[in-house]
């Protein structure tokens, strides 16, 4: 596995990792507490992690200055 990771791609695809999906994982658990599911079963599961990454996207969007449509 070392040797992997210390290749090029390795090395580009751990970095790329680093940057893109961990600080999500990582606000979600540490600053929201949101440690385990509340909910049971796979779909459930499924549909509460979904409206965290709703919550996680309208935030971003904020955050940028898009402001949701009236309709």
């Amino acid at each position: 596995m070392r040797k992997k990771l210390l290749s090029g791609e390795g090395k580009l695809k751990y970095f790329a990792r680093q940057y893109i999906i961990e600080p999500i994982f990582g606000h979600l658990k540490f600053n929201i507490g949101y440690r385990s599911f509340l909910l049971r079963g796979l779909e459930k599961v499924n549909s509460e992690y979904k409206l965290m990454c709703i919550g996680w996207n309208l935030k971003k969007m904020l955050a940028m200055g898009i402001k949701p449509a009236m309709i």
